[in-house]
């Protein structure tokens, strides 16, 4: 029986390149870190709908994010400064997850 292969997207470097664990990246687009995990390893597809939000939250290009390109000059998250913040919609608090330099 074959196994389906995926595209191994770039999510790993661009998680770690702003500081965040699997667990973090997880709450911040509602999904669990085994799904991250998963989706690093080229084992699930990301889900169209979880591949915009990712690509808008790393402000990327859908095709940088799911590995079919290695252009990354337009990756806002792999330069400058950064803050990531979880807003709960509900309360509108907000919780820093990670800032710093990329």
């Amino acid at each position: 029986m074959s196994r389906t292969v995926y595209p191994k997207p770039n999510l790993r470097i661009l998680r770690e390149g702003v500081g965040l664990s699997r667990e973090k990246l997880a709450r911040v687009i509602d999904v669990s870190s085994a799904t991250i995990q998963h989706w690093e390893q080229g084992n699930r597809p990301i889900a169209s709908d979880k591949l915009f939000q990712l690509a808008e939250f790393f402000k990327c290009s859908p095709e940088y994010l799911y590995g079919l390109t290695d252009v990354e000059n337009d990756c806002a998250a792999l330069s400058g400064d950064y803050v990531v913040v979880k807003k709960d919609s509900l309360t509108g608090s907000e919780e820093l997850l990670a800032s710093g330099r990329s």
